[in-house]
């Protein structure tokens, strides 16, 4: 009998919320005799203890463990902080979480035992692996964004350091934009671009809401985003937008961020603004299929400068052109996607778009090879992983 191989993935966010979750069981389903696992940012001790609200999570969800298409997820206890491990983390705090993970790892499952190719999968600031470097075959650093640019000049510069550490352990580094390769090929030489994708699946079977949208019984153009409404946003230039824009609705859906619920508000006063708040992945689909315009209005800056939104992508695969601030890997997307920086760019972009013919299938067939199941087979030919294993 072949060995399986065996897969242990650190996410750097919960799962439910994760952008890699649709890709992560497309691996289970194209690696069905690999053993792929899981941990779920973990229920941690403290602080959560002093937090009433929290504490009723943590006795929920500790121990949770589930398989879906062979991807088995599990969310451990730690001792402090509710990521693995976090620059905010002391080495000794590190330490005995690891410990924990350890043992909730051989609890639930059989990763750490046996023969076969081992991977370990790492995301952005997670560090400091449950098992020593020489336990594992390949240990893969998948990069979403320029994470040192988050903070300020001390928290950056530890980042900094921990990012090398990362890259000397590292066999394999994926990035999300060429961008961001151009920064790690100074540093290895085996780092890819894998970019974002979409589940072509629950694309095609998108579902509507119970309740229809009222935006549907409207006339007017429909400018959608869907996604996380966060500091990311360019407030300004989104509301000189919509102010310029009276004949277009504006129509906003997914969670929002505490700290802009006030901009949020702020852009309800117009007319034609709309706010539906947060869906499913399958009704967040069936909303962007029923867009004119996809918009992506983000700040730019030397951070966004090397992010390439996941929903850029995806309302091109239902179909829709999409309008941008950013500039990051457009070219592949172009002419049905156009970056813009005033008012008077997004008009004239609009105008364009309403302009051309079969935009549908022509936006759908830019984004083929941006299906989860073709990156996975990207993955796969980078690691060596035949079907088989």
């Amino acid at each position: 009998m072949r060995a399986k191989t065996k897969i242990l993935i650190y996410t750097s966010m919960p799962w439910s919320h994760s952008n890699r979750k649709e890709f992560t069981l497309e691996l289970g389903r194209q690696l069905q005799d690999a053993e792929i696992v899981v941990i779920d940012r973990p229920s941690a001790i403290f602080p959560n203890i002093f937090r009433p609200s929290k504490w009723w999570q943590f006795r929920r969800d500790d121990r949770l463990t589930k398989e879906i298409h062979g991807v088995t997820v599990i969310r451990p206890t730690t001792i402090f902080h509710d990521q693995i491990t976090s620059i905010s983390t002391t080495p000794f705090g590190a330490f005995l979480n690891n410990l924990l993970i350890k043992r909730f790892l051989r609890k639930h499952t059989t990763i750490l035992e046996g023969t076969g190719k081992r991977i370990l999968w790492l995301y952005e600031q997670i560090s400091w692996p449950i098992s020593t470097v020489a336990d594992w075959d390949e240990i893969v650093w998948e990069i979403f964004d320029d994470y040192t640019l988050h903070s300020d000049g001390t928290t950056r510069q530890k980042w900094a350091k921990q990012e090398h550490q990362m890259i000397r352990i590292s066999t394999v580094c994926f990035t999300l934009t060429s961008k961001l390769k151009e920064k790690y090929c100074n540093l290895t030489k085996n780092v890819h671009v894998i970019g974002n994708g979409f589940d072509e699946f629950q694309m095609s079977n998108a579902r509507p809401p119970k309740e229809l949208p009222s935006y549907l019984s409207s006339n007017k153009i429909r400018v959608g985003f869907v996604g996380r409404v966060r500091s990311w946003i360019d407030f300004r230039l989104l509301e000189s937008i919509v102010i310029d824009n009276p004949n277009y609705d504006f129509i906003f859906i997914g969670p929002v961020d505490n700290d802009v619920i006030s901009e949020l508000k702020n852009l309800r006063r117009h007319s034609n603004f709309h706010y539906f708040g947060p869906v499913s992945k399958s009704e967040g689909y069936w909303h962007m299929k029923n867009m004119n315009i996809g918009f992506v209005p983000y700040v730019r800056s030397s951070f966004t400068a090397a992010v390439k939104p996941i929903k850029m992508v995806e309302f091109l695969a239902a179909g829709i052109p999409v309008v941008t601030t950013l500039d990051a890997d457009i070219e592949a997307y172009k002419p049905f996607v156009r970056t813009v920086t005033s008012p008077k760019d997004f008009k004239s972009s609009v105008i364009y778009f309403e302009q051309q013919s079969n935009n549908s299938e022509m936006c759908k067939e830019l984004v083929k090879n941006d299906r989860w199941s073709e990156k996975v087979k990207f993955v796969k030919r980078t690691l060596r992983l035949n079907q088989q294993n």
